[in-house]
């Protein structure tokens, strides 16, 4: 997240007219013959990167996890329903 921020940040510093601190950059002197397109797509990028990589894998799992039990009960729901309507 550190990383993420001082990315950004020097971007930041590039699109208000500092340039001379791209070299601090990553990409190194790479971002200076950016444009300001470039740049502005560039930290789009750095915004779009998850902090945190197993973030869609726990959310996998939550899901897959929860989804069979809360479709079991459903139907069992479902099921008491149908009878009690059936039955009176």
């Amino acid at each position: 997240a550190a990383a993420k921020t001082v990315e950004i940040n020097i971007v930041r510093r590039a699109l208000r007219g500092d340039r001379d601190g791209l070299s601090a950059s990553a990409f190194g002197t790479e971002l200076t013959t950016f444009s300001v397109a470039e740049l502005m797509y560039y930290e789009d990028r750095i915004r779009a990167v998850w902090e945190w990589p197993f973030e869609a894998h726990i959310r996998r799992l939550v899901i897959f996890g929860l989804l069979p039990p809360l479709t079991w009960m459903l139907a069992a729901l479902v099921e008491i329903v149908f009878e009690s309507a059936l039955a009176g």
